[in-house]
């Protein structure tokens, strides 16, 4: 499996793992992140002052957030999930789970909404050819081919430089 295919196989198991979440453990993951996010500002505050015993500290605080993190996704509902190997058998998987078809659906919806945002954004800020796009915003040609022919799910990071190349928000093109 290419490097690309698993990395996006890894991107949509997470996804999918969270949408499949019980709503409460949902809640609680958004907590987890926002103390996480918290905590690592904390630290690199910390390093900055050269703290030890804060940064010793604040470590192990980000540890026990990770393990409660981790926990949220521990759950044997989820491994036909995390064990498919291929896109294709990913998808198949999760289809065929309980209201999988439908979040298939909403995901493939998605997906055609944010190309329509793309060729927008792209036509609006006078860029024409792939590679042009590909330059300004410092990405593989591959890359842009892929999400222009609707074979790519582009990652967040992906995305954010595709806005700074557009003149947009990252919010604009994934319609938020």
């Amino acid at each position: 499996m290419l490097s690309r295919e698993r990395d996006a196989l890894g991107a949509m198991s997470a996804a999918m793992a969270i949408i499949q979440m019980d709503p409460h453990f949902r809640d609680d993951l958004i907590v987890y992140l926002r103390e996480f996010n918290k905590t690592k500002a904390q630290l690199t505050r910390a390093e900055s002052e050269n703290d030890s015993e804060e940064m010793g500290w604040l470590n192990e605080e980000l540890m026990h957030i990770t393990k409660a993190i981790v926990e949220l996704f521990e759950s044997d509902d989820l491994d036909a999930i995390r064990n498919a190997s291929t896109l294709d058998g990913f998808e198949a998987k999760i289809r065929a789970m309980p209201g999988g078809e439908r979040q298939y659906e909403r995901t493939q919806g998605w997906l055609s909404a944010f190309q329509q945002r793309y060729r927008d954004a792209k036509t609006k800020s006078g860029l024409e050819t792939i590679a042009q796009v590909a330059e300004k915003a410092g990405l593989s040609k591959t890359t842009v081919h892929a999400i222009e022919s609707g074979r790519g799910r582009p990652h967040f990071k992906t995305i954010k430089k595709l806005a700074i190349a557009f003149g947009v928000t990252a919010n604009s093109l994934v319609g938020d």
